[in-house]
């Protein structure tokens, strides 16, 4: 296992989880104590540069806010906008942080346009996957941004086990499915709870399965 990951691997801490839990209660957001988030989060410690690609209520970059360097760069992207948690968020910034707000569809040639000037000719140390978790999306997301990220930086993915809906209206294959293609050509590491962090491999078992993070290192690509 690359030593990037012995920092994962430790189990969350209860100050960990009473951060994130704190957290989502001044958010209004639901309750999610994935381990696997904490534990992979601890990757981007100190980050200067940082995307997340999915961000509706913000927690996330709330927590974020007191991992990354305290004078980071921060885009989020969403489709929707959401003024309240926007507000929410400013709060919550350190002083020196920088947040640019993206608003479009992840796949459209303008969004990622929009991110591509925000950045402006300096590549980032992080990106995080968490918008549409339909295979193609996710695909999408990880071939038009991964090219933004440093060569000693991190991709990373969640709710790596869902597998998609069967349903009529909703039907398609999961972020698991875009995982397993991933993997085909470069390595991809998961972290689910507090397991050892290990090699992607698919859910054992059958059912909607959330969380879990996967993470693909951006030298590998």
């Amino acid at each position: 296992m690359p030593s990037e990951f012995d920092a994962c691997q430790p189990e969350v801490s209860e100050n960990e989880i009473s951060s994130i839990a704190d957290i989502h209660k001044r958010f209004g957001a639901k309750p999610n104590y994935d381990f696997s988030k904490l534990r992979a989060f601890r990757l981007l410690s100190g980050a200067h540069s940082y995307l997340e690609i999915g961000t509706f209520d913000k927690a996330n970059l709330a927590y974020l806010s007191n991992i990354l360097a305290p004078d980071a760069f921060i885009i989020d992207l969403d489709i929707e906008e959401n003024l309240n948690q926007d507000r929410l968020l400013d709060q919550e910034l350190h002083p020196n942080q920088t947040i640019c707000r993206v608003r479009g569809n992840s796949v459209s040639k303008e969004t990622i346009q929009s991110v591509s000037s925000a950045m402006g000719d300096e590549p980032l140390d992080a990106i995080f996957i968490d918008a549409n978790h339909m295979a193609k999306f996710v695909l999408a997301d990880f071939a038009n941004y991964s090219p933004m990220v440093k060569k000693d930086g991190y991709i990373l993915f969640h709710d790596i086990q869902w597998e998609g809906a069967s349903t009529t209206k909703g039907a398609g294959k999961g972020v698991a499915q875009a995982l397993e293609i991933i993997h085909k050509y470069v390595p991809v590491y998961q972290i689910i709870a507090n397991n050892p962090v290990t090699r992607f491999f698919s859910p054992l078992i059958f059912g909607p399965i959330w969380g879990g993070m996967g993470i693909v290192l951006a030298r590998d690509l």
